[in-house]
């Protein structure tokens, strides 16, 4: 995951990861194999942050594709904007303000 975000210090992202498991947020398991292989899952408790995650990742849609200008110079959005356009139906953003309060 680490290497999908380039400009995040591996030691910040390790960080992230521990309080996301300390709180419950996600799994993680450790196999006993070389080299070393972590992998990581929502909990059930993070599995009710979906909801929440789906409308900020719409939100982010939209937003990226009004205003292009902020994916300038920024490797994570362009390859967010690809990753979003590729795997997901974006037809809700042509009345995304409609359904969504936005304050």
């Amino acid at each position: 995951m680490n290497k999908k975000m380039p400009r995040c210090s591996l030691k910040i992202f390790n960080a992230d990861l521990k309080d996301l498991e300390q709180e419950g947020v996600i799994n993680r398991k450790v196999f006993a194999e070389v080299p070393p292989k972590v992998e990581y899952s929502l909990t059930d408790y993070g599995k009710t942050l979906l909801p929440v995650i789906m409308v900020l990742r719409q939100w982010c849609a939209k937003r990226l594709l009004d205003f292009p200008e902020l994916m300038k110079d920024n490797e994570e959005l362009q390859h967010f904007m690809k990753v979003s356009t590729k795997t997901e139906d974006l037809s809700f953003l042509s009345d995304f303000n409609n359904r969504h309060i936005i304050s």
